[in-house]
């Protein structure tokens, strides 16, 4: 019991130098009043602008099989005005028109001056690979009508 008495002596005398202080992190302490949370803003989305695709200024007979194409005073089965070769370039004039299921374009053909009208179908914007345009002197394909 001695001995006990003699270690807790020892250990208290040990204590009694000078006291260091420990390092304390501060804490964050509650607030009383609440943070409010903003409402959220719409931001205006800009309206789409419009960007026109500017109309082919020339046109080339296309897709006929070698056929050509037949330049018609009106769309659909119109008056026969002149038959175009396969890769012949002609000019749009802007005017369309749908007419039993399909559609028409009134165009120019520059060499001849005339205007007329031709499918849609057989009007490409660049011009065709195998290009069938016959020689000089070479008639234009002409259209047979069944009797």
């Amino acid at each position: 019991m001695l001995a006990r008495v003699l270690l807790l002596i020892v250990l208290l005398a040990g204590c009694r130098g000078t006291p260091t202080e420990i390092p304390t992190t501060p804490r964050a302490m509650p607030t009383t009043t609440p943070t409010e949370e903003p409402l959220p803003t719409r931001t205006p989305r800009p309206l789409p602008t419009a960007t026109p695709t500017p109309a082919p200024r020339e046109l080339w007979i296309a897709n006929t099989q070698g056929q050509g194409a037949v330049l018609r005073a009106q769309p659909g089965a119109g008056d026969r005005v002149v038959g175009l070769a396969e890769g012949t370039r002609v000019a749009p004039q802007g005017e369309e028109q749908d007419l039993e299921g399909r559609r028409w374009l009134r165009v120019q053909e520059p060499v001849s001056g005339r205007f007329g009208w031709v499918a849609a179908e057989l009007l490409v914007p660049t011009p065709p690979t195998s290009r069938l345009t016959p020689g000089p002197g070479t008639p234009a394909p002409t259209l047979t009508r069944p009797r």
